[in-house]
């Protein structure tokens, strides 16, 4: 399916314990709402899996998973005005595979306080942006743990891994 044009979140999926999982959906356009957010996909309190699923020229990240678990195949999230990912004290178990993180902004992907793997992701000119982030390809900070397993993190304003005091990254 294809949801597009709308304010806030594209798809939020808040308080579940049981797994919902988007499959070939393309989300694309959302505006700021209420909140400031502008995000395609906000996972809050949640265990869901995206599958095959893009979310694309948001205003906002492309995906916001706070506090929940996420299992991820063949996720696309470019060209968004934050970052492609940000993961707030994701959950052990959040699995990314196949990411594709072009031409966001802030960061392709940005763990805080969480934990993600990520298992051949490919971010590339990732553009630095005032309040969202120096343009690194993928970050962990404020104790975020990333584990990379291959992929490539290619022409970004900043560097292309960055894992900051406090935090962990396997590589």
């Amino acid at each position: 399916g294809t949801i597009t044009n709308s304010a806030t979140s594209g798809v939020g999926i808040m308080g579940r314990e049981n797994e919902v999982t988007l499959e070939d959906v393309h989300i694309e356009g959302i505006e700021f709402g209420e909140a400031e957010l502008g995000e395609g996909v906000h996972l809050f309190a949640a265990r869901a899996a995206l599958i095959d699923v893009s979310s694309i020229r948001n205003a906002g990240a492309g995906v916001l998973v706070e506090q929940s678990t996420l299992s991820a195949q063949n996720l696309r999230v470019d060209q968004n005005g934050g970052p492609g990912m940000v993961l707030v004290d994701s959950r052990e178990g959040t699995q990314i595979e196949m990411l594709s993180a072009l031409e966001n902004t802030g960061a392709g992907a940005l763990v805080l306080q969480g934990f993600a793997a990520f298992n051949q992701p490919v971010i590339q000119g990732t553009h630095a942006g005032l309040g969202v982030g120096p343009g690194d390809g993928l970050s962990a900070a404020f104790g975020g743990t990333i584990n990379v397993q291959g992929g490539q993190s290619d022409e970004n304003a900043g560097s292309g891994f960055s894992v900051l005091p406090g935090s962990h990254g396997v590589f």
